[in-house]
């Protein structure tokens, strides 16, 4: 697999609530990404699949997931470009 460079700054739209160091094992994350590729970083993904039956209100669904993003500071998080901090986004 092949990357393509593309001109993205994702820091430009939303405001930041908080910059944290990143721990030690962060930093080995931020590491394996960095030289191992894509690859590299599903090591640390799990997933699960839920099936439901009946109708979806898909407005709900939005709002839970909303909500959700909002409470956890984790889902709102990147790496800074050096590995060093956490960039923590006030909102979504």
């Amino acid at each position: 697999m092949e990357f393509q460079r593309i001109d993205y700054n994702p820091f430009s739209n939303h405001r930041l609530q908080k910059v944290v160091p990143a721990t030690e094992h962060q930093l080995e994350i931020w590491s394996s990404i960095l030289f191992g590729g894509v690859e590299a970083s599903l090591a640390f993904n799990e997933s699960i699949t839920l099936s439901l039956d009946g109708v979806l209100n898909v407005e709900a669904l939005q709002q839970a997931f909303l909500q959700v993003l909002q409470r956890h500071e984790s889902l709102r998080l990147v790496f800074a470009p050096d590995g060093k901090q956490l960039c923590i986004y006030e909102s979504i």
